[in-house]
């Protein structure tokens, strides 16, 4: 399965967390913390759109 790899300090855990509920079936998809980043594993990989959208980046 593919690997999606997003710093930990760019992203709002809980956003990411929803958009992957709200995307995939429950237990297709997996996050993991290595190294100061998440690795999702889902059927595909996140899209640009979709890693934007849970940055903390986006915050003022």
């Amino acid at each position: 399965m593919p690997i999606t790899y997003i710093a930990q300090k760019y992203v709002d855990y809980e956003a990411l967390v929803n958009l992957l509920a709200s995307k995939f079936v429950a237990g297709t998809y997996s996050i993991k913390e290595s190294n100061d980043q998440y690795l999702i594993t889902a059927e595909r990989k996140l899209t640009e759109g979709e890693i934007v959208s849970v940055s903390t980046q986006n915050e003022d």
